[in-house]
This record gives C-alpha cells, structure tokens and sequence, in this order.
C-alpha cells in the first residue's frame, strides 16, 4: 500500500510537470522534495523505523492539493521581458551594498553586547566556540537563565541577514557583478555570529533556518528576475557537490562523535537526521488516527507566531514529546503537517492546502510579471516555508517572523528608492504605492505558457 501513494506521488509530480510546463513552481520543488524524502525513506526503513500507509496517504493529500492550487495559473512571463538592468536605478547596488556591509557589520557589536548583558557572556567566549557551546547547555536547560526580548530580536535580524545575502548573491549573478571584497568579509563575519548563536541557545535548527533562508531568497529572486530559463541547470552541478561535501562531512561528525566507524551507527544516524520526519509523521498518524479527523486548533500550531501577540500560549510541552525507535535512536521532528493536521483535522486539512497554494502561485505569478521587490520578498518567504516544512512550520517561531518583516521592509525601501528608477516618495505616496493593488496584472493569469 505504501509503494502505491508513492507512486501516486511520482504521478502528482509528473502532472504537476506537464499542466504547469515547469518545475520552477512552488508546487513543483514542494512535490520534488517529498518524492525524494519519501522514497529514499521507503528504501531504507527497516524493522526499528516503519513507515505507516495511513501517514503516506496524508502526505500525498497534501502534495495533490497543494498542486491543484497551482493548475489555475500558466507561468509566462511576457514574450519581451524587460532585464532588470534595465529597470534598476544605477545607484541601488552601490546602496544596498552598503547597506548589507553596514548591517552585517552593526550586528558584530550588537550580539556580543547584548550576550554580555542578557548572559553575562565575555566577549572572548565569541573566539571560543567550545565554551560557547558549554554556555549554550545552561541557556538551553538552565530556569535561571531567561531570554531577554532583545536578544530574540537579535536573532531575528541576524536570520533576515541570510534572506538579504540570497537576495544579493541572485541579483549579482543575474547582473553579472564582480567579486567585492567588503561584501564577501562582512557576509562571513555575520556567518559566524550566526554559528556562535547557535552554540549559545544550544539550537542546531538555527543552522538549518539561515541555510533554508539562503537558498530560498536566491532562489525566488532567481525565478523572478532572471529572464535566462535555464540559468539552474548551470548551477546543478555546484548544488549536488555542496550535498555531497555537505554529506561527506556529516558521516564524518558522526564517526568523531561516536569514535567508531560502525556502519549501523552510520546508517541509523542518518536515518533519524535526514529521514526521520517520515517516520515520526507517520507513526503520529498511525497512532492518533481517531483525535485528527476533525479540527481541533484551526491554526493555533501552524500560526502560533501571530497569535502570541494576541495572549495564546500554547500548552507546556505541545512540541517536546519524543519518538524513540526500536534502535535506541529518537527524535521529535514531525514535520509541519503534525500542526496542520491538529489544526484543521485530516478532514479540513486538504481545502485549506487548495486555499493555501492558490495564494501562494498567485504571488509566485505577480513577481515575474511585474518583477516587483514587494512579491519577491513574499515568495522568498514562501519557498522557505516549504523548505523548513520537513521540520516544522516557520510561522511559530517569533524571532522568524521579525526576520520576515525586517525582509519586506528593506526590499520595500530599496524598491521604492531605487527600483525601477523611482524617486523617493512622500510617505502617504508611497504607502498607497506600497499596497496598490494590481487588478492588471491579476487578469494575466492565463498567457502564454512557460517552459523551462
């Protein structure tokens, strides 16, 4: 049963293909991305860690709704697209240079201040990751040691750094920009503070949140500015040699963690880090079959970030219950469809899917035709949900959020000073440019098709 959904996966994936023209859809990398996870998950499971059909069925819902949404819209820019070179203000790459290097920079001396201020951290521990590290436990673990706002906030902006960096690294490859040393310099200081971060809360995930960020602003900025169709199937060979590298040194990891080279410690710890959301998914669907078929929460898990604005809290403990396999190896990573279930219940869950995407490739629409920085930034953030979804939503995290809004709002400014060579304009102006609404381009769903 379970080698049937997958291949009514496979088959999603194909149709979703052949009626969109391309794979450069949201709905596209989304199916591409539970193919591959799933099926190297079918093939490596083993008596300890089980996929369950039922789990299976719910993914590929998810998979077929959230193609559905995207059969109402053709993707094709306009047969004379304008470049962006052409479009952009002389001055916008000279300004926002600056302004990553300023804002790269300011964060050197306002993480480790506030770390010293919220932790009492000194300074040189940001030279030390070992007893950054150690820190890092008591943070993590310790009631004593309490989270200042600011220092969420900080963490906030410092993930909105990876978005930005996404953003530049497209444009410069789409406008051809030379190497500049002040931006390569500033990008791996931030990268660094980013890391000792992670040592300092004590949270892995961080790491894959600024890598996710990364590759979902370039690769929004990619698919809406870039007129060269083809332009990833010259980077594809760069991306499979950072997964290989990226494979290679975490085998490694492992066999220094354990001192060993055991095969089976290697395979197992693979499973559970790269596979083991399939797993956990399917086995809470497995098991909790009769308290998801209605809708319980309507939203509270997948939204949670705006919500605790408004006084909901979430109970102690929602996100911390532990699954451990029969191979002594456990983990807590459902992926974001736990909350999405609990939320609308396995019932309501597939039309909220359906809504979901229709909004998402509508704005995945509006940003290559109107290549407006406004729809980029919302499609970056949509790509980076859908790449952080194997873990868990984005949306609940409030330091995420900030990020997201610190994102838009730059973009925001950068498109209304320099985009498109547009002056500065009053602030009613350009408030009312901001979120004009564009009925024309909105009736443009249904050009000539895009091919990749």
């Amino acid at each position: 049963m379970i080698l049937i959904f997958i291949i009514g996966l496979y088959l999603v994936t194909a149709f979703t293909r052949i009626l969109n023209k391309t794979f450069l859809t949201p709905a596209g990398i989304n199916n591409i991305l539970w193919t591959f996870f799933l099926t190297v998950g079918y093939l490596l499971q083993d008596q300890f860690m089980l996929l369950y059909p039922l789990g299976v069925f719910c993914i590929l819902l998810w998979c077929l709704f959230f193609s559905l949404g995207s059969f109402f819209f053709q993707y094709s820019p306009p047969k004379q697209q304008i470049k962006v070179s052409a479009i952009i203000n002389h001055e916008f790459i000279p300004g926002f240079r600056k302004f990553l290097i300023s804002f790269f920079l300011l964060q050197l001396l306002f993480i480790p201040l506030a770390a010293k201020n919220n932790f009492n951290i000194p300074f040189i521990y940001f030279l030390q990751p070992i007893n950054m590290s150690l820190i890092g436990l008591k943070v993590r673990y310790d009631p004593s040691y309490i989270t200042a706002a600011y220092m969420n906030a900080l963490q906030g902006l410092n993930f909105a750094s990876f978005l930005l960096l996404g953003f530049y690294l497209a444009l410069k490859d789409i406008l051809k920009i030379k190497f500049h040393i002040g931006v390569t310099l500033s990008s791996l200081i931030m990268i660094y503070l980013s890391l000792m971060l992670a040592l300092m809360f004590n949270a892995k995930s961080s790491i894959l949140i600024c890598v996710t960020m990364l590759a979902s602003s370039f690769l929004a900025t990619q698919f809406a500015l870039n007129p060269d169709k083809l332009w990833y199937r010259r980077k594809l060979g760069s991306f499979i040699l950072i997964i290989g590298l990226s494979f290679v040194a975490f085998i490694l990891l492992i066999m220094i963690r354990y001192n060993s080279g055991d095969i089976a410690i290697i395979r197992n710890t693979l499973l559970t880090y790269g596979f083991g959301h399939n797993f956990c998914f399917t086995n809470f669907i497995h098991l909790e079959l009769d308290q998801v078929l209605f809708p319980r929460t309507f939203g509270m898990h997948t939204f949670y970030s705006f919500l605790k604005f408004v006084g909901y809290r979430l109970p102690e403990g929602v996100y911390e219950d532990v699954l451990t396999f029969g191979n002594g190896f456990h983990s807590n990573v459902y992926t974001f469809l736990r909350g999405f279930i609990y939320d609308f219940g396995l019932i309501g869950f597939p039309l909220v899917t359906f809504l979901f995407s229709y909004i998402i490739h509508e704005w995945n629409l509006l940003a290559i035709r109107t290549q407006s920085l406004k729809y980029v930034a919302f499609l970056s953030i949509t790509y980076h949900f859908l790449l952080y979804s194997f873990v868990i939503s984005t949306f609940i995290y409030v330091n995420i959020l900030l990020s997201y809004v610190a994102f838009i709002s730059f973009l925001l400014f950068f498109q209304n000073t320099f985009w498109c060579g547009k002056s500065w304009h009053t602030p009613l102006k350009q408030l009312f440019h901001v979120f004009e609404p564009n009925r024309h381009f909105l009736k443009q769903s249904t050009a000539d098709n895009f091919h990749d």
